[in-house]
């Protein structure tokens, strides 16, 4: 199934359906709305294209299509404007013949082709593009998008989903609400009391209805300013909100300006398309913020974890130097059983307080930066270990997981023998470092061996002398 995932942006665009008698592939697309970028796809896209925002569709099929790319333009029309169709192929495939929108503003009463032209190509693909015409308010443009990508292969229809890709042609409605602002660390929410400081921090807000707000801007305050510092925030993903109705708008503020103790007073101004002003300002008050430090307490208790029972051993899988070993073969053991590395991490203030829910709790492990590096492929390099979940005071993290080392059939990357590795954790993007295995040296052991089971105990998979 060709997946699309669908981006506001500033401009990059692809779709289909057809009728029943055409002989085709009719590739069922899934589709979400998302983010707004500038619409800079090529230097030589139409006058009346560059620069605008659009919501943006790709993905890939799994075999046949292979990551094309479509944009709408403008990402919310308003009557007289023109609509855009971009569509960018992969141009590996050679393609023989330019994209056909086919396209209804009747509800199919009556239909059309419209041929695209192509403008350029850019990152590995073919851009095209179409130009639909102008319509009044109320317009529902629908359309879809015949494409064949091989002379060999026949063409195919995207569909957005079978709802086919749509154009909501609207007069430009009042501004009505700003509000849901919010704080997000590496893209997870959390609670503004755990706010942390030198880290980079997402601010995130919603206005209703879609497409109403011109623009949204967060201002701050510092301690003994008297002028806020002021950050135009971008849109950031449609049909957000309980009602599937809100703009998300984003912005993010350096990790220079969260300073540990130091607080910051937050408020959010909207303008609509009309002229109209809302404010996100608590109730006057403003949203007061005050960033904290994290650090690192403490890394070890090395041990397993088991994800299907979600339970903790400290010192399983391993031997008390902190080594281990692990192999490809996992000898018929259940997947309630499976097992993975693990090590628990305590940051005072951060790891040890009650989380009433899930969402809060990956949020409070997304400022923990964890990382377990190794030589194994011959010189150091480093991966994310993964968050777990809590166990006492602790955050637990699990890393050398079974895929990281084989693949479904039992196959391997590495060779058999002795590595090393460590880990290391930081909560202030890498400004400082708490490591389990050291520095400079005394690193941990790793063993491996192919042919020796994966949940074994680490002495179990040394390699042969």
């Amino acid at each position: 199934m060709f997946k699309l995932l669908s981006v506001l942006c500033t401009i990059a665009l692809f779709a289909g359906c057809g009728p029943e008698s055409e002989s085709a592939l009719s590739i069922s697309t899934q589709s979400h709305e998302v983010s707004t970028v500038p619409m800079t796809v090529c230097a030589t896209l139409p006058a009346g294209l560059q620069g605008k925002t659009a919501r943006r569709y790709d993905g890939n099929d799994g075999g046949n299509f292979y990551g094309g790319t479509v944009y709408l333009a403008p990402a919310h029309p308003r009557p007289g404007d023109t609509l855009f169709v971009v569509v960018g192929l992969p141009n590996s495939h050679q393609i023989p013949e330019w994209p056909i929108i086919r396209m209804t503003a009747n509800a199919w009463a009556a239909q059309r082709d419209v041929k695209t032209k192509r403008y350029c190509a850019r990152d590995g693909k073919d851009v095209f593009v179409a130009e639909l015409g102008r319509f009044d308010a109320g317009t529902r443009v629908e359309f879809a998008i015949r494409a064949k990508l091989t002379a060999r292969f026949q063409h195919i229809w995207l569909n957005n989903g079978d709802k086919n890709f749509r154009f909501e042609v609207r007069s430009a409605s009042t501004l009505g609400w700003v509000g849901d602002t919010h704080l997000r660390v590496a893209g997870k929410t959390i609670p503004t009391e755990l706010a942390p400081a030198d880290q980079a921090l997402g601010v995130y807000t919603q206005t209703n209805p879609m497409g109403a707000a011109k623009s949204v801007d967060l201002f701050v305050l510092r301690p003994q300013q008297t002028t806020p510092q002021r950050f135009m925030m971008r849109a950031d993903v449609d049909f957000a909100g309980p009602d599937h109705n809100n703009t998300q708008w984003t912005a993010t503020l350096p990790k220079e300006l969260l300073k540990n103790g130091e607080t910051l007073q937050v408020w959010v101004r909207a303008e609509g398309v009309n002229g109209e002003v809302l404010w996100d300002s608590h109730n006057g008050k403003n949203y007061h913020l005050t960033p904290k430090s994290y650090p690192i307490g403490w890394a070890g208790g090395l041990g397993a974890y088991w994800p299907a029972q979600k339970g903790y051993r400290e010192g399983r899988l391993f031997d008390n130097d902190g080594s281990t070993a692990t192999g490809c073969w996992n000898n018929g053991v259940s997947v309630s059983s499976y097992s993975v590395r693990a090590v628990r991490v305590y940051a005072p203030g951060l790891t040890d307080r009650f989380y009433a829910d899930q969402a809060s709790l990956q949020g409070a492990a997304a400022i923990i930066r964890a990382e377990v590096y190794s030589n194994l492929t011959g010189g150091w390099m480093g991966s994310p270990a993964h968050f777990e979940g809590q166990e006492g005071n602790d955050f637990i993290y699990s890393f050398f997981a079974f895929n990281d080392f084989c693949d479904g059939g039992g196959n391997s990357a590495f060779a058999d023998g002795s590595y090393k590795f460590k880990l290391r954790f930081s909560t202030d993007e890498g400004k400082s470092w708490f490591w389990v295995g050291s520095v400079e040296g005394n690193n941990l052991d790793l063993n491996f061996a192919y042919r020796c089971s994966y949940f074994n105990n680490p002495d179990d998979c040394l390699p042969a002398s």
